[in-house]
């Protein structure tokens, strides 16, 4: 029997410069975020470390690494989540963000979470917090016909 295939309507397509976009945009927020401008002596002081012990593990490669995967998977649930719903706008993607936001928070809350110093969820919750906010707003609103070539 010949495979039957039916092509997923572009209403339903996952713009994935969308995606790298708006995940590159949480990362440099966090950069940012985590500056000496910012909370760096706030985070060092959480997390009881040195200025030198910090900046040994700034010139790390695998906290940048991990941080890159994590704001692409943010990015890619929320633009997922988006396809399946059918609609793209700004208001859907922040508030898709904001729902994968509240169930990672309930996750890391009821693992163990909470145990961490409280200065140290502040700050953290604050960046995640943003940065949700920001990938949503960039995954749906931005146009799709620059990321995919179609009309909305």
């Amino acid at each position: 029997m010949p495979e039957i295939r039916v092509p997923l309507p572009l209403e339903n397509r996952i713009a994935y410069l969308a995606v790298l976009v708006a995940a590159g945009a949480a990362w440099v927020l966090g950069m940012v975020w985590h500056s000496e401008y910012l909370f760096r002596p706030r985070w060092m002081d959480a997390m009881n470390l040195s200025d030198y012990e910090t900046r040994v593990l700034a010139r790390m490669w695998i906290p940048h690494l991990l941080t890159v995967v994590a704001c692409l998977m943010f990015a890619y649930a929320v633009a997922t989540i988006m396809a399946w719903t059918g609609k793209r706008t700004v208001f859907r993607g922040v508030g898709i963000a904001l729902a994968v936001w509240v169930g990672v928070a309930i996750v890391v809350a009821t693992t163990g979470g909470l145990q961490a110093n409280h200065d140290l969820l502040w700050l953290e919750g604050g960046y995640s917090f943003l940065g949700a906010l920001l990938v949503g707003a960039l995954a749906g609103g931005l146009p799709r016909r620059v990321w995919i070539r179609d009309s909305e």
